[in-house]
């Protein structure tokens, strides 16, 4: 699969961006997997992740 890269923004959450870019939240343990995010909490502003 090929991936993009989102820079989380200021307030973002996990759970936002998936709704912000799959009107649904069918990737957030995909997301979590690719990022080795243990807490889908545990994200900053800032930050690179890598999305599908």
């Amino acid at each position: 699969m090929n991936y993009k890269v989102y820079t989380v923004g200021d307030g973002e959450t996990l759970y936002g961006i998936c709704f912000k870019l799959y009107q649904n939240l069918g990737h957030i343990d995909e997301i979590c997997r690719v990022n080795a995010l243990t807490d889908q909490n545990s994200i900053f502003a800032g930050q690179k992740l890598l999305v599908p």
